[in-house]
């Protein structure tokens, strides 16, 4: 059909494409999927001060309305010492902060070890020496427990940040969602974390507009989100990912409802977080260096993860990959400003 193709390779075959140029026509969706190792070369691509560690790809997750699962394939944990080693290597290389990424971390390691490591895996990073911080990005609620808020509050390393997404509260339409656990778990796993981990700011992800969402529940959604207090929140519409179980629901909610109910939520998260923001004003805070330009330098506090997060503006060149002590001197919207400390 399409002549001009030679070969097609799906993203979990990027390790045999090289293999697979040489045995040109050979189709590779039968094949082993990939997994990267502390072996495979490198080269960073972030900042050379931060770096994504990848502790596992794909997803045993069956949430209705992603694709990850499908494009690539169920999840698949790396061992133990690969993951150990490679920390190693970005360490060497100056890394000062490790950031741990998979589809969901609570899952890491049941497929390789029958139960999940996570809680083995924190507690060898944190014992590497060093001056670096490790954050945990994507925590599904389903998969967090006494045990793990326990090991992160024992942690040196883990600085005081959980993203923890947990798309609604609705019992019914995390059911929709196929969202393990339900709005029981959700508003468990925020109270026990509050509790344990009160200094720690909570990131979430949360749509709006699912199918079949009613006012109530909307308004139910609102109310969580400020009941919850989350500092870091991420707000999504909802829209159809083709080939999802979601997308081919009945009972879709109309775009412009989807967009009123969005402005809504947006006002009130933004509230919700300028409050957390105010509480930083007057306080001293460790912060590392991201970037200068001719403004000054912009600094990520340790509530803030690259890219997605907020920080603290300096009207001074600092130098990239520092940690400095820094003291928070003004709040506009979610932006602030500060100066550094010394002496």
């Amino acid at each position: 059909m399409y002549p001009e193709i030679d070969l097609i390779v799906g993203s979990s075959m990027i390790g045999a494409i090289s293999d697979l140029i040489e045995r040109k026509g050979l189709f590779a969706n039968k094949r082993k999927a990939f997994l990267y190792s502390h072996d495979t070369p490198r080269n960073l691509l972030t900042p050379g001060h931060y770096a994504y560690l990848k502790i596992a790809e794909g997803c045993s997750r069956k949430c209705t309305f992603c694709t990850i699962p499908s494009i690539k394939g169920p999840m698949r944990s790396r061992p133990l010492e690969s993951v150990l080693a490679e920390a190693r290597q970005l360490l060497q290389r100056g890394v000062r902060e490790l950031i741990l990424i998979a589809q969901d971390l609570t899952m890491y390691g049941v497929d390789l070890y029958g139960k999940p490591a996570l809680t083995e895996l924190l507690a060898i990073l944190d014992s590497l020496p060093g001056d670096f911080w490790i954050r945990l990005l994507y925590l599904h609620p389903a998969g967090i427990n006494r045990r793990l808020i326990g090991t992160v509050k024992a942690m040196d390393k883990a600085v005081p940040y959980i993203d923890v997404p947990v798309q609604h509260v609705s019992d019914r339409l995390l059911r929709l969602m196929g969202r393990a656990g339900g709005g029981k778990k959700v508003r468990w796993v925020v109270e026990k974390i509050r509790s344990a981990l009160p200094d720690f700011y909570l990131r979430t992800e949360i749509i709006v507009g699912f199918p079949g969402e009613s006012e109530k529940e909307f308004q139910e959604l609102l109310g969580f989100i400020e009941d919850a207090s989350f500092e870091r929140i991420g707000l999504f519409r909802y829209w159809d990912e083709p080939g999802t179980p979601s997308s081919r629901m009945e009972d879709k909610i109309p775009d412009e409802i989807i967009e009123d109910r969005y402005a809504i939520a947006h006002e009130i998260s933004n509230l919700v977080m300028e409050r957390a923001q105010e509480r930083l004003v007057g306080k001293t805070l460790r912060a590392i260096a991201d970037e200068s330009d001719q403004r000054g330098t912009f600094l990520r506090t340790p509530y803030d993860a690259p890219e997605i997060d907020l920080g603290i503006r300096i009207g001074e060149k600092l130098e990239p990959g520092r940690f400095y002590e820094v003291e928070v001197t003004k709040r506009e919207g979610l932006n602030l400003e500060g100066k550094i400390k010394r002496g």
